[in-house]
């Protein structure tokens, strides 16, 4: 289990240059697994869900930029957090989903 950040060039959730294992760090980890948690901040660039992808938590406080889901599922076992501020995109009503186990939880900010 990590903690990964999205750093402040953003990019696809699937590209490894897209995470720090530090707030505002340089791209030193590998992108989420299911045991990560994920930190989207104010520092953050645009992030791109780009394929089917996983993560234990994902936090979004103080984020501004956008989120993008695009025609893939983000599977998540504990809680995921969306803020006022922020712009969360849906490529694919039809086919972006994130999926929540029977303990997770969802809160958004507006």
């Amino acid at each position: 289990m990590a903690n990964k950040y999205a750093r402040a060039v953003g990019g696809n959730w699937n590209t490894d240059a897209t995470w720090s294992t530090t707030s505002g760090g340089g791209a030193d980890t590998t992108k989420p697994t299911a045991s990560d948690d994920v930190f989207i901040q104010a520092t953050s660039g645009n992030v791109t869900i780009d394929a089917a992808s996983a993560a234990k938590s994902v936090d979004c406080t103080g984020y501004t930029g956008t989120l993008t889901h695009n025609a893939f599922t983000l599977t998540v076992s504990g809680s995921v957090t969306l803020v006022s501020g922020m712009t969360y995109t849906l490529a694919n009503s039809a086919t972006s989903a994130i999926i929540m186990n029977a303990t997770g939880t969802i809160t958004t900010g507006g």
